[in-house]
């Protein structure tokens, strides 16, 4: 936008109406009014939020030990009226609906949020406060305006397990302008319930139900955003955390849903794509379709509205919108919001249009051509790694996957196939696969969407191998010759969709699924599973409350420390006015919401503020921490070499030191020609020994964010890991040479003597890679090495001497850059053999599988 957002003058804070409150004055005296103390309140907030019903709570309070406590509340009763005392978050309605002469078993009710409270609770949230942007993308907005984005989502979901047919339409909203690694965060509290759609049970013919629930929906949904609309169209002045007024439009900028409930949105039929002008006999077409504006579907409908002027006249209205491919719905819910178009706010959903896609298409493609039990096999020999889903008894007989394990089995599904699948078909696989991962980076650039179309059309120009290997395959493994598969179709869209929106990753519905747990599945359970609607509101309700008085609260506590302190001068600040949230710090603030939280650990800050703990030590790119305690404190070098069956160690170590010391000589490296003589003494003959090292990398997208610690293991040979457990890394000795050194650790130690050398040193076997396909030349002097054509991963060999042992050598441990993920290269039948805790032994050729972290894609 050629002109930023601009303030007009400050408005109330969210403290500034905490103090407002009626009970206000009661505060002054007493912060945490009605309750008599904080130690009242906490104990009356976990009674709250436990799952103890009624009954429970009062035979609680009814003990002996309660009644000896000066409390205030003596039931459960007592205690919720209190609760409801609190200051509130936007309130709920709830209106009644009818449809003339379609009569339902049940009355049509509505349980919302006033849309605009809904948002204006985003925008002027504190907890947001730094996790905001406000600067506009559009020039179709005045100048200095804010775009304040509204994100919906919605979708159907049974509150019961196996039984009871109940079942829940929540319609969540959030806010656009929330920095997405914060909105991601089910635990941010970054989506609200906005509404409890109706799931109507009309009694009409079954062909017209369909028709007349989609109406309700779009009415609905009509009746929560109205306000919305108006604030898109006009503006409406909004507070942001700072306590600063801005003039704010709302356009609808994501509605969160999965391929069924875009069609319903999108008011297209059956059969038919929700983002494009395509039918199903067009969803394999190698390019994408014109895209279904709504321009074009208003069109459609007030040409179907010429022919069926009626539009209650189901019989005849419903045969007409089908010859328009559309639904039925005479007046979407978006027709009158500005700024706000089904094709552009239609974003990707990753969770169900790309991992449940590949559950369903790829992984069954798989079977198919490689042999479920042979598929199955590869997964069980695969190397487990602790924090990664090891699939022990393969892949074919899980039931009720989840997300989770979608995105686990696609870690390792091109290198499993890999030999045993003809290589046009693993070139299908392979393209899919870079296509989701290459899409769920936070940051896409014009390379990024230049790949994304690549992937692509090398697809369309193999698929047909698909067919004619006959792995295509519907119910009763019936084949199938054609490409109607409607997600396919939806890839098309995601590169335009990223010009418009921005990435993908933050509209996946993982969050919102587990909102529907917090929101809905939870209060229903506490709920007498009747008449449930109202019952989960008012949960809510109280919930809501909770979360806001644990926050004005927290948030009072530190104005008050921070003005009792003598060194805190504001008299000159002429931002910061007394009880406003412009002085406040969110991390000062406790946050006391449901369940417990595990923070990221963060290495590389430990190892700048812990001086004399030398078990935590970070380079530029890694930081590493290692146990407090060794597992062996002392050790010879010679016991050492014979418990982690490395026999060279001492020569190893010679050598490692000749090269510390001689300046003309390079890096340490691992292998090469022995110049060390064996029997030349070491200035040490013990050393300290771990079993593992946590080593934590930073983000690729965001230097200053680090990733989740990996556990990087180098266990000697047991009886039930007769080779030992080794995890293999990526070693970078010379940031000149291109090549990093990939390598199998085998030892941490830390010699016990004075000497020269690093203070952690690692013994590890190196891999070298291997070149696939025409030589790719030299470039400065160094040999590159291109992967294989086929599945695009590296192929790395165990380095040999010539006598046949393996190369191994001693790196100081902080060269270790990160872990690494191997899989055997199977050929076109496993080994049978091998098992998961002898395939890193037993073979000679690996991949190297770059699908093993997104983020390091």
């Amino acid at each position: 936008h050629p002109k930023p957002s601009m303030t007009f003058g400050r408005g109330k804070t969210f403290l500034d109406r905490f103090h407002a409150d009626q009970f206000s004055e009661e505060r002054q005296e007493n912060l945490y009014y009605p309750f008599l103390s904080r130690e009242e309140w906490q104990f009356a907030a976990f009674l709250e939020r436990c799952s103890l019903s009624n009954q429970e709570i009062d035979e609680l309070l009814a003990l002996d030990l309660m009644k000896q406590l000066p409390l205030s509340f003596r039931n459960a009763t007592q205690l919720r009226g209190r609760i409801e005392l609190l200051p509130a978050g936007p309130q709920w309605h709830y209106i009644t609906l009818t449809v003339d002469r379609f009569p339902t078993k049940k009355p049509i009710r509505l349980f919302y949020r006033d849309g605009i409270d809904c948002l204006e609770f985003l925008f002027g949230n504190p907890a947001f406060k730094g996790h905001m942007d406000f600067d506009p993308r559009r020039d179709v907005i005045p100048a200095g305006a804010t775009l304040a984005g509204v994100v919906l989502s919605s979708d159907k979901t049974m509150l019961t397990n196996g039984s009871g047919n109940r079942v829940a339409h929540p319609l969540l909203m959030s806010l656009a302008n929330i920095h997405l690694n914060v909105r991601m965060k089910s635990s941010q509290n970054s989506m609200l319930l906005a509404a409890l759609l109706p799931c109507p049970e009309f009694l009409c013919a079954k062909p017209h139900r369909g028709v007349l629930e989609s109406r309700v929906f779009h009415r609905c949904v009509d009746i929560v955003c109205r306000p919305l609309k108006m604030a898109a169209s006009m503006g409406r002045m909004m507070v942001d955390p700072a306590g600063y007024s801005r003039f704010c439009f709302t356009p609808l900028v994501a509605y969160i849903v999965d391929n069924p409930e875009a069609q319903l949105i999108a008011c297209v039929g059956g059969k038919n794509s929700a983002l494009t002008t395509a039918m199903y006999k067009q969803f394999g077409d190698p390019f994408p379709h014109q895209a279904r504006t709504a321009a074009t579907t208003l069109n459609q409908i007030k040409s179907l509205a010429a022919e069926a002027p009626d539009p209650w006249d189901l019989p005849t209205y419903v045969r007409k919108a089908k010859e328009h491919r559309l639904n039925g719905v005479s007046n979407p819910f978006w027709r009158d919001w500005p700024l706000s178009d089904p094709s552009a706010f239609l974003t990707p959903e990753p969770l169900h249009q790309w991992h449940k896609m590949c559950w369903d298409h790829d992984i069954n493609w798989c079977r198919q051509v490689v042999g479920s039990a042979e598929l199955d096999f590869r997964y069980s020999v695969l190397q487990p790694r602790i924090g990664f889903r090891h699939f022990g008894d393969g892949i074919s007989h899980l039931k009720q996957v989840t997300g989770r394990e979608h995105r686990d089995i696609q870690r390792y599904l091109v290198g499993c196939i890999a030999g045993a699948a003809p290589g046009p078909f693993v070139t299908c696989i392979r393209v899919l696969a870079d296509f989701r991962y290459l899409a769920q980076a936070p940051v896409i650039t014009d390379d990024v969407i230049s790949r994304l179309d690549n992937c692509l059309k090398v697809f369309h120009e193999n698929k047909q191998c698909i067919l004619e290997l006959g792995a295509r395959r519907g119910k009763g493994n019936k084949l199938i010759s054609d490409w109607y598969i409607p997600k396919l179709e939806l890839m098309q869209s995601v590169t335009r969709s990223i010009r418009l929106t921005a990435a993908p990753i933050q509209w996946t519905a993982d969050v919102t699924e587990h909102s529907h747990i917090a929101f809905v599945k939870a209060p229903f359970r506490r709920s007498n599973r009747r008449d449930y609607d109202p019952q989960i509101c008012c949960a809510l309700d109280r919930a809501e409350k909770c979360h806001l008085f644990d926050l004005a609260t927290s948030m009072c506590e530190t104005v008050d420390g921070l003005s009792s302190d003598d060194d805190l001068d504001l008299e000159d600040d002429d931002e910061a006015e007394e009880g406003s949230d412009a002085c406040w710090d969110t991390s000062q603030v406790v946050d006391n919401d449901l369940g417990a939280r595990r923070p990221l650990p963060d290495y590389f800050a430990l190892a700048t503020s812990i001086k004399h703990r030398s078990r935590v030590f970070a380079t530029s790119s890694t930081a590493f921490r290692l146990n407090y305690r060794s597992k062996h404190n002392f050790m010879t070098i010679n016991d050492a070499a014979i418990l982690f069956n490395v026999p060279d160690l001492q020569l190893a170590l010679v050598e490692y030191i000749q090269r510390c010391g001689d300046t003309s000589t390079s890096a340490p490296v691992i292998g090469g020609r022995r110049g060390a003589r064996a029997g030349k003494e070491l200035p040490f003959d013990s050393i300290e020994i771990w079993y593992n090292v946590r080593v934590q990398t930073k983000s690729p997208y965001d230097p200053t964010c680090p990733t989740q610690p990996q556990n990087i293991q180098a266990q000697p040979p047991s009886t039930t890991w007769p080779h030992g457990r080794h995890d293999s890394v990526m070693v970078i000795s010379d940031m000149t040479v291109p090549w990093p050194v990939h390598a199998d650790i085998q030892l941490i130690f830390r010699p016990l003597a004075e000497s020269t050398v690093a203070p952690y040193l690692a013994y590890a076997y190196r891999f070298d890679f291997l070149s696939q396909g025409p030589p790719a030349g030299h470039a400065n002097g160094v040999h590159q090495f291109t992967p294989d054509p086929t599945t695009g991963l590296y192929i790395l060999r165990k380095a040999t001497r010539s006598d046949g042992s393996r190369m191994g050598g001693i790196i100081p441990l902080s060269q270790i850059r990160m872990p690494v993920q191997l899989i055997p290269r199977f050929g076109k039948v496993a080994d049978s053999r091998m098992d998961a805790k002898n395939s890193l032994a037993c073979c000679q050729d690996f991949y190297l599988n770059h699908y093993v972290d997104k983020d390091t894609f």
